[in-house]
């Protein structure tokens, strides 16, 4: 997911090439997907409603299908949504990994596992985006959307196999609209936002 998110920068002016459109089009469709972002604490608790397994299998659903759209038909329009798509999935699996390693995890022992998913970011362009770059030089532009989706598609079939269904018995959440006004009530967190 996060050499997904990240393979546009290196190959913007390639991935214009090959959508026949001038750079400052995919420029615009990279910030569209990070104005969505805007939205990430309000889609980002999801996990707190529906569970950490099934926000993370939802952000990895929207990955696959995201991908699959550019691969199955490389358009402007379908690429511009496969963008939305992926930061959504990230927006969805991300706090959604995190909150499952804080239900999992004695605080004292959380911070290899932190660690490790911090380095997810980092691998994505260390590893991901050269290995992006070998397949685009073999197969073009479009390759690397099904390809990751592909990959994707397995990782959701590991948590969905590997995962369980109600790891941890949480208290009651608040409604939706209460939380985001304690949230719109403390400082730090507007000051942080």
């Amino acid at each position: 997911m996060n050499t997904g998110y990240r393979l546009v920068y290196p190959f913007l002016p390639l991935i214009a090439r090959g959508l026949n459109v001038a750079p400052a089009a995919v420029i615009l469709g990279v910030t569209a997907r990070s104005a969505l972002g805007l939205g990430a604490p309000l889609i980002g608790s999801l996990g707190d409603r529906v569970g950490r397994r099934t926000a993370m299998l939802a952000g990895l659903v929207v990955f696959v299908l995201g991908g699959l759209l550019v691969g199955l038909r490389p358009t402007y329009a379908t690429f511009l949504l496969a963008l939305l798509a992926i930061s959504l999935s990230k927006i969805l699996f991300d706090p959604a990994l995190s909150a499952y390693i804080g239900d999992m995890v004695a605080f004292e022992r959380r911070g290899t596992p932190m660690a490790l998913i911090e380095f997810s970011w980092s691998g994505a362009y260390l590893l991901g985006v050269p290995a992006v770059g070998l397949l685009i030089g073999a197969a073009g532009w479009v390759a690397p959307f099904p390809a990751l989706s592909g990959l994707a598609l397995l990782g959701g079939l590991w948590l969905w196999s590997m995962l369980p269904r109600n790891p941890v018995a949480r208290p009651p959440v608040g409604s939706f609209l209460h939380d985001m006004s304690a949230v719109l009530n403390r400082r730090s967190a507007l000051a942080g936002g």
